[in-house]
């Protein structure tokens, strides 16, 4: 009986290989194109990992994206990785909160994203980090601890954000943080800080007033008199 024999070879060649490729496309958001190397199934035998990148510059409401992406099995335990940048997104009408006692919206803002994300024996890990710059919140309270807090929330036009992830695929930890906390609190701070200051010098000038009112109705001059009256009448004793 016959059988295939592959003998060594000085460059060997996987059974399915794609070298390079590149597509592009045309979305409802803009162009985007993309760029791939080396795919194949078969990496230990390139020992080269397949690259993939992704770019665009003229999505709508997106100055620049640029994604970078490696696949490497060329080993048992492979990865897969991808690095994301996202360059001055136009965010509008974002629902942040639907509350009735405190609604509260993102009208508008500019936003600058990297991110890194991670792949590996079906356990994710990704970062996010983005700078928010421009931004005009709708938060409207007229009355009590939610005034302050909406005008601490109008005063706010920059704050950034942080998201990490890790975990399982199925059910990844999810981590949120914000420096808008910080701003939120120096901002009400500040007003609290104000308002005292004010109602200081409110009540400051109200007791002066009344000071004053009061010195006009009492005479010194005869009280002056009547002190010398009596030290007179002591001193003829």
């Amino acid at each position: 009986k016959g059988r295939f024999v592959r003998f060594p070879e000085y460059t060997p060649r996987p059974d399915f290989l794609i070298e390079n490729m590149g597509v592009s496309a045309l979305l409802a958001a803009g162009e985007i194109s993309a760029f791939a190397r080396n795919i194949t199934h078969q990496q230990d035998i390139t020992n080269k990992p397949t690259t993939l990148a992704i770019k665009s510059e003229v999505l709508r409401n997106v100055k620049r994206l640029d994604v970078n992406a490696i696949f490497d099995y060329r080993k048992n335990a492979g990865f897969s990785t991808a690095d994301v940048l996202l360059d001055d997104v136009r965010i509008n009408d974002v629902r942040i909160s639907g509350a009735k006692e405190f609604p509260l919206a993102l009208k508008k803002t500019n936003g600058d994203f990297t991110g890194q994300v991670r792949l590996e024996k079906r356990k994710l890990s990704a970062t996010m980090h983005g700078d928010f710059t421009e931004a005009q919140f709708e938060a409207s309270r007229s009355s009590g601890a939610l005034k302050l807090l909406s005008q601490a929330f109008n005063e706010i036009n920059a704050f950034d954000l942080d998201v990490s992830v890790a975990g399982s695929l199925k059910k990844p930890d999810v981590d949120i943080r914000s420096n808008l906390d910080k701003l939120l609190k120096n901002s009400v701070e500040k007003q609290v800080k104000a308002q005292i200051a004010a109602l200081k010098a409110e009540l400051e000038q109200k007791l002066n007033q009344s000071l004053d009112e009061y010195l006009q109705k009492v005479d010194i001059q005869g009280f002056a008199d009547d002190e010398r009256e009596k030290k007179k009448k002591m001193l003829e004793r």
